[in-house]
């Protein structure tokens, strides 16, 4: 966002236009349930992480994703861009329940198996 110029959940990168997008690009897979948060703001970067959280807590949607039980995993990221303005995002996720495995296939003599 601080690199492109826009502040959106929607990216105008082709390959990056929502969370999910952006998620399949790093390898983040096996999650259920997601939620993005995001903020920017001109103050300096020792007041930015409890600025930003009071914006995220007073804002009804921003503080249900943060306070959410579910939603147990979470990366963050920032970013400044060229007038000095720091963006923030918070991405959360719930792993989604593991499935029973699969029971392991029988080598043959040979090493060989069927699949």
């Amino acid at each position: 966002m601080a690199g492109l110029g826009y502040f959106s959940h929607t990216s105008p990168t082709p390959d990056r236009r929502s969370m999910v997008d952006r998620f399949k690009l790093v390898g983040v897979t096996g999650y259920e349930r997601a939620a993005e948060n995001i903020a920017m703001g001109s103050f300096t970067p020792a007041e930015a992480a409890q600025k930003l959280v009071e914006m995220w807590m007073n804002s009804e949607g921003h503080k249900k994703n943060i306070l959410d039980p579910e939603l147990r995993l979470i990366g963050v990221g920032s970013a400044t861009n060229d007038r000095g303005q720091i963006y923030a995002t918070q991405d959360f996720s719930r792993v989604a329940t593991p499935t029973e495995a699969a029971p392991a296939p029988e080598l043959r003599g040979d090493g060989s198996v069927d699949l």
